[in-house]
């Protein structure tokens, strides 16, 4: 493969790959690899969607430090907006809220307001699932923004209403 950018990609991609068979050392590896090949890429429009990648295996490997690691050398960009998504959830689903609504809030509420607000109603959705309602509406009712609470609070009766019949 000819670009750093297309083999980093790649290489991001092989890792996601080993990682859902099991091979976490394996993974771990090819991550390795891929972040050395992206500190050859210059410019972020190549960069970026290659650390989309990296930051997807960090996730399925379970570096959830990596994974933030590696958001926060993106340009701020939608592709950026999306892994904060992405690591929120999986932050969410190991039962670590607090960090899960911290990385939310990385996302600019005017720039970004959907992709934050939507993060905020998995974030709580899931939690509530897992049979912690209470504890989200209290971080809910700080968001300070009227449309990030009303999201929190929407995945907070969504919760509720699938609690018990597993993640959706």
């Amino acid at each position: 493969i000819p670009n750093a950018d297309e083999r980093a990609r790649t290489f991001g991609v092989i890792a996601q790959s080993r990682a859902q068979l099991g091979d976490s050392n394996g993974a771990a590896a090819t991550i390795h690899t891929a972040l050395r090949l992206v500190d050859q890429i210059k410019g972020s429009e190549p960069r970026d969607p290659a650390l989309t990648e990296i930051v997807e295996a960090q996730i399925s490997t379970g570096d959830i430090k990596g994974a933030l690691k590696s958001a926060a050398a993106m340009d701020r960009s939608f592709l950026q907006f999306g892994v904060h998504s992405q690591i929120a959830e999986a932050q969410a689903r190991t039962g670590d809220y607090a960090g899960a609504v911290q990385t939310a809030q990385k996302s600019h509420p005017r720039e970004e307001g959907l992709w934050r607000a939507s993060t905020f109603q998995l974030i709580a959705r899931i939690q509530a699932q897992q049979g912690h309602a209470h504890e989200a509406e209290e971080w809910a009712v700080g968001l300070g923004f009227q449309s990030d609470v009303a999201w929190a609070f929407l995945g907070i009766a969504e919760g509720l209403l699938t609690q018990g019949k597993g993640n959706r």
